[in-house]
């Protein structure tokens, strides 16, 4: 109990393998389920595969009458404290008559794998009859609960729904093929899993959890099999309505499969301006250019019209009849034709000022601006 206590704390400040190791040197590290030591027989993954059909046919079962109790729950037009009474009311007449229907299910799973039959309140009624029952109320039960607005979740009720499918499945197996299927066991923890692989659309994380909870690898093919049959079957239904296809879908990860719209923009869809002085030209025309254009800094270029650098407007502040090339800061930064606008902004940034040099083979183009850039980003995200 102390274990659990420390292993529950340290999980919600997020040193979950700490937390882990705490629990497992005092309870344990046995998978939950115990070891798995049944023999691997490719014979029985036919078996799986029916296996997997079923259980996906019954997650779409679960999934649409989960969200038509909910949705009746939330047309029903009375106070909202009055609808989990309403569900618990009908959970509690279920309950009374099958009580294996109350709480997460766990022990009924364990029960099951155990082959402990003998406990199950059966009322009179044949065992199968109890079994052919359980996973139908048991999805109505969870409906009821949660689709009224009590509280609690869907994970485990999937899990007892899944297992008890599995076992009902196995020991039809057995009674077809005793020789073949010669334990209903792994269909218990296969059906479960596939279950939520299906009605959960986590098929990949499932098939790990096979090998966690039962220690071995043996039933890892029959996972395979059971969870890709069961995931096909179900189709788009899940109980996760809010869960997207793919991580691409995802919003909190749009950003990464996004591609940025200046990246698409080249410079030679941008008009250039040939705003420019050489070396050799004199400060106060330089001051001229600047003030014409808005600009607090503006290109050099040599005689051949070789791009050399920058002049920056508070270098020359207090100058007027100097030569340019005494001021000239000396620049490698600079863009090409085929460059995008996102390098553009780079340089700009680089730079710090609102243009970015435009060189091809070291031969000056022009200078594209960021209002330049602006006009063409505003035009294409009208047209998006």
């Amino acid at each position: 109990m102390i274990g659990i206590v420390i292993h529950t704390y340290l999980c919600l400040y997020r040193v979950k393998p700490i937390g882990y190791s705490i629990f497992g040197s005092v309870v344990g590290f046995t998978p939950i389920f115990g070891y798995y030591l049944g023999s691997f027989n490719p014979l029985r993954l036919p078996f799986y595969f029916i296996l997997g059909a079923v259980i996906g046919i019954f997650a779409i079962f679960y999934v649409k009458i989960f969200y038509k109790i909910r949705s009746f729950f939330q047309k029903m037009n009375i106070n909202k404290y009055f609808k989990p009474a309403i569900g618990g009311l009908i959970v509690g007449i279920i309950a009374l008559l099958f009580p294996e229907v109350m709480g997460v299910g766990y022990g009924w799973v364990q029960i099951f794998i155990l082959n402990k039959m003998n406990i199950i309140p059966s009322f009179g009624l044949p065992l199968i009859i109890i079994l052919l029952l359980l996973p139908f109320l048991k999805v109505l039960a969870t409906s009821f609960s949660i689709g009224s607005g009590g509280s609690g979740g869907v994970f485990a009720p999937g899990m007892v729904i899944g297992a008890s499918l599995g076992l009902l499945m196995g020991i039809l197996f057995n009674f077809i093929a005793p020789n073949i299927v010669t334990s209903y066991v792994p269909f218990v923890i296969v059906g479960m899993l596939s279950f939520f692989g299906a009605a959960g659309k986590a098929p990949l994380s499932v098939m790990i959890m096979v090998v966690e909870m039962t220690g071995s690898l043996q039933l890892l093919p029959a996972a395979m099999v059971a969870v890709a049959v069961s995931y096909i079957v179900s189709g788009n239904n899940t109980i996760y309505r809010s869960q997207v296809p793919t991580r691409k879908d995802s919003p909190a990860h749009k950003g990464e499969y996004n591609t940025p719209l200046l990246s698409t923009i080249k410079i030679s869809d941008i008009p250039l301006k040939d705003i420019k002085v050489n070396l050799n030209d004199k400060i106060k025309n330089a001051k001229d250019l600047m003030e014409e254009n808005s600009m607090i800094s503006i290109p050099v270029v040599d005689d051949k019209n070789t791009y050399v650098g920058i002049l920056y407007f508070n270098d020359i502040i207090n100058l007027n009849n100097e030569e340019v090339k005494k001021y000239t800061r000396p620049s490698i930064a600079y863009i090409h034709i085929d460059s995008s606008a996102e390098d553009a902004w780079e340089i700009m940034n680089q730079l710090k000022s609102s243009w970015a040099p435009v060189v091809e083979k070291g031969r000056f183009l022009g200078v594209v601006t960021m209002n330049d850039i602006l006009n063409v980003y505003k035009k294409l995200s009208r047209n998006i």
